[in-house]
């Protein structure tokens, strides 16, 4: 309650009491040390944005914090993969045959078909 009141030490508290949790929760779904820093950061900032929104009536702090460590990690894995897999798509569209190089193979393999054909 203290850190949605925007108290900077209690902030302090709250980073010194789970800031290693974080850190395990996150590498744990991230599994890179630099992607976990920034992650825990992310978390963090977004628990002093929205710590007005706890409620411990719901549940503890720790469990409100875990569970926003965990989507933010899962997201960070979700956004790194697709990352990936467009720049695959993007190296596998290099390798193609240019459109140009396709005419020709095409004409290529029209013209000696045509030369088979004369030939029975």
């Amino acid at each position: 309650m203290r850190v949605a009141a925007g108290d900077t030490h209690a902030f302090t508290l709250l980073h010194d009491a789970v800031g290693a949790a974080l850190v395990l929760i996150v590498l744990r779904v991230v599994r890179d040390r630099g992607h976990t820093q920034d992650v825990v950061q992310e978390v963090l900032l977004e628990i002093w944005a929205k710590a007005h929104r706890f409620r411990p009536d719901r549940g503890r702090a720790m469990a409100w914090v875990a569970t926003m460590a965990h989507r933010r990690a899962v997201d960070r894995v979700r956004t790194v993969r697709a990352a990936a897999d467009r720049d695959q798509r993007a190296a596998l569209l290099d390798h193609r045959i240019p459109c140009t190089a396709k005419s020709r193979v095409r004409d290529a393999l029209l013209r000696l078909r045509a030369c088979l054909d004369d030939d029975t």
